[in-house]
């Protein structure tokens, strides 16, 4: 009878040790890079830092001469990174346990580089995200801060369309999981107050709209956003904070 029970025991000890070697290599993020024309060069994966707004160096490597080079590193819950080079410079947005091929793109194409295995949908998305937004930084050939009010609003809905549409397709992708759509909806919420917030900057109140002055008048509190590291989320903070400090310093 002892011996039985110091079996089974043993043997739920063991079965315990491995769910957590188990839980832990579903931790582990995997970066594969195979892209020649990086040969040689070193790579760094890094987090915004929510408090400083610098960034914290999750992990590096260094390419052989065939431009092939491995990272790996935990994660704990899905964050938005950068991942940059010499010749190279991307935001990513990396889930526990993903496996994520980086690779050279067909000449001719749009990108330098895709993306195959775990979460390549999903940065194909910010890819055409961040494009999105950096054509519609300009409008009408002029910057969207030195809009008038009725410009901005044509341009600020204008992005919104785009962003709807974009991520409606990634909808339709069941490779991608609801939290990352989820995630993905709070970065284009954000990315909406923050184009709406670099336009008050250099605006006096009335020619503000009221719907805009409405809109970035609140500070989200949002512990996914602030977990996640994402930047559009830190540099909104850091200037609603700013200016909230502004108002009450002139206020005295």
């Amino acid at each position: 009878m002892r011996k039985l029970f110091l079996t089974t025991i043993y043997i739920a000890f063991v079965f315990l040790w491995l769910a957590g070697c188990s839980q832990k290599d579903d931790e582990t993020v995997k970066v594969t890079i195979n892209v020649p024309k990086y040969k040689n060069d070193t790579l760094t994966i890094s987090a915004t830092n929510m408090l400083s707004m610098d960034y914290d160096v999750l992990a590096k490597v260094k390419l052989d001469s065939g431009g092939r080079g491995t990272i790996e590193f935990k994660l704990e819950q899905p964050v938005f990174v950068s991942i940059s080079g010499p010749k190279m410079g991307a935001e990513l947005l990396l889930s526990p346990g993903e496996h994520l091929s980086i690779l050279p793109q067909s000449p001719g194409a749009k990108w330098a580089i895709t993306f195959a295995g775990d979460g390549a949908a999903v940065q194909e998305y910010l890819f055409d995200m961040h494009d999105i937004r950096r054509k519609l930084d300009t409008w009408n050939g002029k910057y969207s801060f030195r809009l008038d009010s009725t410009e901005f609003i044509k341009a600020r809905d204008s992005l919104s369309r785009s962003y709807t549409r974009l991520i409606t397709n990634l909808k339709n992708n069941p490779d991608v999981s609801d939290e990352q759509i989820q995630l993905l909806l709070k970065q284009n919420k954000m990315g909406l107050l923050f184009y709406e917030q670099n336009f008050t900057v250099s605006k006096d109140s009335i020619e503000i709209p009221l719907a805009i002055r409405n809109s970035i008048a609140n500070m989200p509190v949002d512990t996914v956003l602030l977990g996640s590291r994402m930047f559009d989320y830190s540099i909104f903070a850091s200037n609603f904070c700013g200016r909230e400090y502004m108002m009450r310093f002139m206020m005295k």
